[in-house]
């Protein structure tokens, strides 16, 4: 079988609308697997050196400044793209409106948050920590250059951008562990990515495609574009709730110990978490112009792309899962074997992810934006409750199992809750259980 699927990949590479995409992944792969894998390494060496406790404090920050982090997005990610790919004349007017939309949502986000820190935070070391790191929120504006990257599939200047950045942090962080440095110290250090990240974008984008001084406000666009996005926007929120509140909730109810065998989980399990934004990046294009009748078989590509994300996803999710004991004592010590199991449950996640993400694209296309708000709520409730059942009885594990269950309920259950995209979740299962079926060169049953 293995043997049949390299073939199969090997000719759909081979296809003229698919070199672009592969190429576009490959960047983005190499960049993730070789950042992530170096980050997981320091921050595991971090991990040992702060111990569980002020490890879970440093993550429950940033987890904190995570919940509002999606308010300056706008839900603008997926739209943006979709109009970029439809009208790339329009450039300068979109990403400019987007630019000054973000920003000026971000500086509110950033005041909200701090008025919450300051009233409902007694520990001053986590109330530095998210006032410094916060200041990304207003730094958010800039990732607008990225869109553009995407779109024109040249997704290795950002990869450039984000590995120098990188390796500076990374850098940065082990000097200070060197230097026996506390956990402030640290969580000031994850300021430093963002600004160098922005700058470089800059850099690019200007010797590419010409000065910002061309982008342009347009309030007609700016209303066009929150009239559509408001649903993803929410939508968002509701992501980030059943992505993040687990760590919130787990300190509130299990303290800093177990949020910090908790975090441990979540950093494993992110080093594989790129994989289905990365698969809808590159995509995107592709489904835009295919939609737009520009390449034949829109169907027969929305049913392959399911495919490629979830089987990416199969194969690093199931080895990771078998090989999570070693992995965990490897890197981050005896101290943290209870992160094992909660490790497992949130590699378990992640082809659910795939499906939900690559659908998100599949209903922007469809100018279904309020059915994925549905999805996305209704997997927040359900993370919500089942933590406030499960942290109780398990800690960290219930979290996991929480999320798990969150993630099955948004990103393909929800699918066969509408009679106008059960069919969709057709495809989903189909992608979940027989990927390979999807890649057959030969042109689908009628």
């Amino acid at each position: 079988m293995i043997g049949s699927l390299h073939a199969r990949l090997q000719a759909l590479r081979s296809q003229p609308q698919w070199q672009a995409v592969f190429a576009n992944l490959s960047w983005l792969g190499l960049d993730k697997v070789a950042r992530m894998g170096i980050s997981v390494v320091v921050g595991g060496w971090v991990a040992r050196h702060l111990g569980a406790a002020d490890y879970g404090l440093m993550n429950y920050s940033v987890a904190m400044i995570a919940l509002v982090a999606v308010v300056p997005g706008l839900g603008l990610d997926t739209l943006l793209r979709r109009e970029l790919v439809r009208h790339p004349e329009e450039r300068d007017r979109l990403l400019g409106t987007a630019f000054w939309l973000r920003l000026g949502t971000g500086a509110l986000a950033y005041g909200a948050l701090m008025a919450g820190v300051l009233a409902g935070e007694d520990d001053s070391r986590a109330r530095l920590i998210i006032a410094i790191n916060g200041l990304s929120l207003l730094q958010c504006s800039t990732l607008v250059f990225d869109f553009w990257f995407q779109v024109q599939l040249r997704s290795k200047y950002t990869v450039l951008a984000q590995n120098i950045a990188f390796a500076i942090s990374s850098l940065g962080r082990v000097i200070l562990i060197l230097q026996d440095a506390d956990v402030v110290a640290f969580g000031l250090m994850l300021a430093l990515d963002l600004p160098l990240i922005a700058g470089l974008n800059w850099f690019f984008y200007h010797r590419l495609s010409g000065p910002i001084r061309a982008w342009r406000w347009d309030g007609g666009y700016a209303r066009r574009l929150l009239a559509e996005s408001w649903p993803l926007a929410l939508s968002g929120v509701a992501v980030l709730i059943y992505l993040r509140i687990d760590q919130v909730m787990l300190r509130q109810m299990s303290g800093d110990a177990e949020t910090g065998h908790y975090a441990a989980a979540v950093r494993l399990a992110e080093v594989w978490n790129f994989v289905p934004p990365a698969f809808a990046i590159s995509l995107s294009p592709l489904l835009g112009r295919a939609r737009q009748g520009l390449v034949a078989d829109y169907e027969r590509m929305v049913r392959r792309s399911f495919a490629l994300a979830t089987l990416a996803c199969w194969a690093v999710a199931l080895p990771t899962m078998a090989a999570a004991p070693w992995i965990v004592r490897l890197l981050f010590g005896p101290e943290f074997a209870a992160t094992t199991p909660m490790l497992v449950l949130l590699a378990a996640c992640l082809p659910f992810i795939a499906l939900g993400v690559m659908r998100q694209e599949y209903l922007v296309y469809e100018g279904a934006a309020r059915f994925q708000l549905f999805t996305t709520t209704l997997g927040a409730l359900v993370n919500v409750v089942l933590n406030l059942w499960l942290i109780p009885r398990w800690g960290g594990v219930g979290a996991a199992a929480a999320t798990l269950a969150a993630q099955l309920v948004a990103g393909m259950l929800t699918s066969f809750a509408s009679s106008r995209f059960r069919r969709v979740g057709f495809w989903q299962l189909e992608a979940l259980f027989t990927p390979w079926r999807l890649l057959r060169s030969e042109k689908p049953a009628a």
